[in-house]
């Protein structure tokens, strides 16, 4: 979606970073992971995989290599490749802070998940029935909701008076995961928490990708700098409108991506036919974007 909108809206790819960045931190995981998989099981080589994930993530925006240079730097950058799909479509400075700006939390999201296998296998918590809390000591589990309810509100209070942007942003970066951390294990310790769901989240969740893209266009004006009005001297009304139009033509995309996606990518593709239709599809969206 993002590629067609830049030919069709004539916009920078760093418009619609979000699914740049996406992809940038899915092949991060995929290949942190692929990287000797095959010792992936054993817990010593895990912990050193993990301290390495976290000093490549420290160090990766770090000026410290001859030059002034990162390595980020040397990745992005003139004379890199990339650097002429990032510079045309935006900028690179601007894809240093999108790319950073929540650096911490996708490597404390990998260790989250290998801490619950690990945990999980052991017995040590469980979450397999709403009526089973998280861990097995009433205390780990008040304690752990008192916490993630004090950490979650003390970041909120810190955001809404956070005035300076580069301190906020700042904070954010080393704040993130521990929100994200704390909201996870405040749904999930007790069980009643984790059996309720909203359908209304989840319908949002289903869409969300569309709801982010479309926003700029649909919702937003003057790239995104403003609203878009159409009902002028009715701010109320235009909101109502606009935003239902918003809603409307998200879930229409959402319905068409899904379609032109099982036309161009079948469920039933394996292997090399898997292969061809990828290339071929790549190829055509390359030939399109020269053009």
């Amino acid at each position: 979606m993002p590629f067609w909108l830049v030919l069709v809206m004539d916009k920078p790819l760093m418009f619609y970073y979000f699914c740049p960045l996406i992809s940038f931190w899915f092949f991060f995981v995929y290949f942190s992971m692929f990287i000797m998989s095959n010792r992936n099981a054993s817990h010593p080589f895990m912990t050193k995989k993990f301290v390495c994930i976290f000093a490549f993530v420290l160090l990766f925006w770090v000026r410290f290599l001859p030059g002034d240079k990162s390595l980020f730097d040397l990745m992005f950058d003139y004379p890199s490749p990339l650097y002429y799909l990032i510079q045309e479509n935006g900028s690179v400075a601007e894809w240093a802070f999108r790319s950073s700006l929540d650096k911490y939390a996708v490597p404390c999201g990998m260790l989250t998940a290998y801490v619950y296998i690990r945990l999980s296998s052991s017995g040590d918590i469980r979450d397999g029935s709403r009526n089973d809390n998280l861990f097995k000591s009433g205390t780990v589990n008040a304690v752990a909701a008192v916490g993630s309810v004090v950490l979650l509100g003390a970041y909120t209070m810190f955001a809404t008076t956070c005035v300076d942007k580069k301190e906020c942003n700042s904070w954010h970066t080393v704040a993130s995961p521990l929100m994200i951390g704390s909201f996870v294990l405040l749904r999930n310790v007790y069980g009643p928490f984790r059996g309720v769901v909203s359908r209304f989240f989840c319908f949002m969740g289903k869409i969300s990708l569309e709801l982010f893209l479309l926003q700029c266009h649909v919702w937003l004006g003057s790239d995104t700098k403003g609203l878009l009005v159409i009902i002028p001297g009715a701010p109320v009304l235009n909101v109502v409108v606009t935003s239902l139009v918003f809603l409307y033509v998200s879930i229409l995309m959402h319905d068409i991506t899904g379609a032109i996606a099982g036309v161009l990518l079948p469920s039933n593709l394996e292997g090399r036919a898997l292969y061809m239709r990828v290339g071929g599809f790549v190829a055509l969206c390359v030939g399109l974007y020269l053009l």
